[in-house]
């Protein structure tokens, strides 16, 4: 029996037919009743990918509103002929071509010939409008955010603004914890499928060095020989 394996690209896709005896099967989340069947981590926790595609939407429709500056004048009650009865038509057309440069106007803290009364508090102040969401609701992107990641067996702070002793212990339980485990399924695949020893190896030494340097010398510190402590911490295990 074939399958088919298809690759996507921006703009074409590509579909290759191969025999089921040239395909390698590997499962992600498999449970005791169907091991034939792999489950997407996103499917583990469906709530949580519903949580964060309801937390990007409402992001979304947050910044999709009306920006504008807005400017409190005072009305004077007429027109100007010119601008079809509009007196503000001009003071638009020059803000609207500002563009960071200076423009002279006239001061409205004398509510044009109003009093003082009719004055703006503050002289041509504009009020921005514009998105605002509520603070939490970016901290609840970012948390939907960590928990798809701890779905998929990657640590959140791999992806935070930890320092780099968090990131290089984050790298190694992501390499213990997912990688290693994923790497022996991949083994088992194809040993059954080559019908020969097959084994996959990932180096782990660079993601433990710091580990493997403090073990070495508390143990020098313990008054182990320095033969001794290179063996049993693995620092011997360089090249």
């Amino acid at each position: 029996m074939d399958r088919a394996a298809t690759a996507y690209g921006p703009s074409t896709s590509t579909t290759w037919h191969v025999s089921a005896a040239g395909v390698v099967f590997v499962r992600w989340g498999g449970t005791p009743g169907q091991p034939y069947v792999g489950t997407g981590p996103l499917s583990w926790a469906h709530t949580t990918a519903r949580l964060s595609s309801e937390a990007e939407r409402s992001l979304a429709d947050e910044t999709a509103g009306p920006l504008a500056q807005l400017f409190a004048v005072p009305h004077d009650g007429g027109g100007d002929p010119d601008q079809d009865g509009d007196t503000f038509a001009a003071l638009r057309a020059d803000i609207g071509r500002a563009r960071g440069k200076a423009l002279l106007v006239k001061t409205t803290a004398a509510g044009w010939g109003e009093g003082r009364a009719s004055a703006p508090q503050r002289d041509w102040t504009a009020s921005h409008l514009g998105s605002a969401p509520p603070a939490t609701m970016p901290e609840i992107a970012r948390d939907a955010f960590a928990r798809t990641l701890a779905a998929t067996g990657t640590p959140a702070s791999m992806f935070s603004d930890a320092d780099g002793t968090a990131e290089r212990e984050a790298l190694r339980r992501w390499h213990m914890g997912t990688v290693a485990p994923l790497a022996r399924i991949l083994e088992s695949e194809l040993r059954a499928m080559l019908e020969t020893d097959v084994a996959l190896r990932f180096d782990p030494y660079p993601l433990d060095v710091a580990g493997r340097a403090a073990g070495f010398a508390k143990m020098v510190q313990g008054g182990v020989s320095i033969e001794q402590a290179l063996t049993a911490s693995g620092l011997l295990a360089v090249g």
